[in-house]
């Protein structure tokens, strides 16, 4: 299959590992996506890489080795060389030159609109659907550190069954300094699977963005947003249906 670009650089949390020293030859090209650690295949390190929406997803095998903690299952962010025209396949091997691990919400249900899910603005720069998995990128704005930061995906569960299932995605920082004009580039994920139902044509998600176009680099099949940009419309798979 020929691969896709997807994200654009940013500054990673989380890091497992980068080469800072990369230069790319004049056919070469960067390709980054957010991965699911598969565990291991004839000692190597495997992963699934599948595109936006339901693009097909295919093995890869890393040459390196990753921390013990790392679990299959796990989410990384995921970037190598490869040549323009390349043609990755099942079993291909590459080399990373970043791996991050990428947090992973479960979502939890509530029935109607939660009071006071709002949480901390944030600065969404995307979210598309990955399979069953959400993938946002953010600015947070402030002195960040992981361990300050709560995310919540609030499902309202009376929507699950119709065609629209409303979501609440809530963003707190208990580090963050009023006023600082200083923001970091956050990336992480939603496993919706468990809430996905037959009949279900889209998953709205409400989020107190101060963005109002994300997803305006990457086309409308990744996703709508209101013209505000606090709400996005993911489209979600015929085979649900």
């Amino acid at each position: 299959m020929k691969m896709n670009k997807l994200f654009s650089a940013f500054a990673a949390l989380m890091l497992l590992f980068t080469v800072t020293s990369c230069d790319n030859g004049p056919d070469q090209v960067q390709w980054s996506n957010v991965v699911t650690y598969q565990g291991l295949s004839n000692g190597q390190p495997a992963v699934s890489w599948q595109g936006m929406n339901d693009s097909e997803s295919i093995m890869l095998l890393l040459n390196t080795n990753l921390p013990a903690d790392i679990l299959p299952g796990s989410r990384l962010f995921l970037s190598f060389i490869a040549n323009v025209d390349a043609t990755i396949t099942n079993g291909t091997v590459v080399e990373p030159i970043s791996l991050v691990r990428v947090e992973t919400i479960s979502p939890q249900t509530v029935s109607g609109t939660p009071s006071e899910w709002e949480g901390d603005e944030l600065y969404l720069q995307f979210m598309f659907r990955s399979g069953h998995y959400l993938n946002l990128q953010s600015l947070i704005p402030g002195a960040t550190k992981n361990e300050s930061m709560k995310w919540e995906f609030l499902i309202d569960y009376t929507t699950i069954g119709t065609s629209n299932i409303v979501a609440y995605l809530s963003y707190t920082n208990t580090a963050a300094e009023p006023g600082a004009s200083n923001s970091v580039t956050y990336l992480n994920c939603v496993d919706i699977n468990s809430i996905m139902s037959a009949g279900a044509k889209t998953l709205t998600v409400n989020i107190n963005n101060s963005n109002t176009a994300p997803n305006q680099d990457y086309g409308p099949d990744y996703g709508q947003a209101s013209q505000s940009g606090k709400v996005i419309v993911i489209p979600m798979p015929d085979y649900w249906n």
